[in-house]
């Protein structure tokens, strides 16, 4: 096996992108959410327009986000664009 750069590193799976943008959007709402003071999921829920139990899944990875209800999100907690882009898994 040829010897590779300390520096190389494999190409990330869509599984591992996917994993690490759901960890960092769980983060991002759950911070915004501090920051906002909403103290309770059942409240942002309401906000967006959510069921609680369509909500809960959402943070817990059983069901994806939608590019809606995201948009959603950012505009009901005033999450930064900055925060926003990673959320939506865009990489500088």
């Amino acid at each position: 096996m040829p010897k590779l750069p300390k520096s190389w590193r494999p190409e990330p799976t869509k599984e591992e992108v996917f994993r690490d943008t759901w960890a960092a959007t769980n983060k991002i709402i759950r911070k915004a959410m501090i920051d906002r003071d909403v103290r309770h999921d059942k409240d942002l829920a309401e906000q967006i327009g959510l069921s609680k139990d369509l909500f809960s899944k959402r943070m817990t990875m059983k069901v994806p986000w939608s590019y809606q209800d995201l948009c959603l999100v950012v505009s009901a907690l005033n999450i930064p664009g900055e925060d926003a882009m990673r959320m939506l898994g865009v990489r500088r």
